[in-house]
């Protein structure tokens, strides 16, 4: 599971979750180390709505446009952790911290 960044002066119409990956007719879910293997994968994708709203003053998860949020709680669901923390932009103040990355 692959998930691509929330971008933060402007958002993209589309965001792309890596799923599956293919291995001939067969699906696999985990590091491929042998690089023959790795030539022979092909990545499926999952294509989720994306936002074209700005980020850079977003403080807070409930801020975020619907479809961040749905996106967020997609890459949760998919790598079955929680996501601790969302950057909205490159200064330490654009990160939102969603729990503390401290505690268990």
């Amino acid at each position: 599971m692959q998930a691509r960044p929330l971008r933060s002066a402007v958002g993209a119409l589309e965001q792309r979750v890596l799923d599956v990956a293919l291995y001939g007719a067969a699906t696999r879910n985990g590091v491929v180390s042998d690089l023959e293997d790795l030539e022979r994968i092909q990545p499926v994708y999952e294509v989720l709505p994306g936002w074209d709203d700005d980020l850079t003053a977003v403080r807070t998860f409930d801020e975020l446009p619907p479809t961040a949020k749905r996106y967020v709680r997609r890459v949760e669901e998919a790598c079955g952790v929680p996501v601790v923390c969302v950057s909205v932009g490159a200064d330490r103040g654009e990160t939102i911290l969603l729990q503390n990355p401290f505690r268990a």
